[in-house]
């Protein structure tokens, strides 16, 4: 009987390990989620019209990214400078759009997810300082700044809204 238990357990670590490594094949954000950021960003979407689902999409795509940036906490391959590309295009983006023109209720949601996207590149930031992975110190570097400037520019939004 404990023969099988341990079968089992190796069974579904190479389950795991199946699954991380199809995920880190996929390096770049899809076409289609691209293009949607885009609309938001370049304001082809009406901002004082758009609904919760519009907006969990849009940061959907910012959790993907951020999911690739994470990865350069794990030993396996990963392109993580396209990773931080992504990061800093995106809040490129978020930087030009008009928070006025968003109904309350989905500002209140749309700061909401700036405020989770900041602990998330804390928590990504505090792994890497843990496990000190000495190739990818640049990117820790870079994201620590990332996430100074980040918090800086979120912090005048939540005093401006909130």
């Amino acid at each position: 009987m404990e023969k099988e238990r341990v079968f089992r357990r190796g069974s579904e670590k190479m389950t795991v390990v199946d699954t991380l490594q199809a995920a880190y094949a996929k390096q770049d954000i899809p076409e289609e989620e691209k293009e949607y950021a885009k609309q938001f960003f370049e304001g082809k979407i009406e901002l004082t019209k758009v609904s919760k689902d519009e907006i969990e999409r849009f940061f959907s795509i910012l959790r993907e990214i951020t999911d690739k940036v994470a990865l350069m906490n794990s030993p396996y391959p990963s392109e993580l400078e396209l990773a931080f590309k992504r990061l800093e295009e995106f809040w490129n983006g978020l930087e030009k759009i008009n928070l006025n023109l968003l109904p309350g209720e989905i500002r209140l949601l749309y700061i909401s997810h700036l405020t989770f996207h900041r602990e998330t590149v804390a928590d990504i930031i505090a792994e890497a300082r843990e496990l000190l992975i000495e190739e990818r110190r640049t990117f820790l570097k870079r994201l620590v700044q990332y996430h100074r400037e980040f918090s800086k520019w979120l912090q005048q939004i939540e005093k401006k809204y909130l």
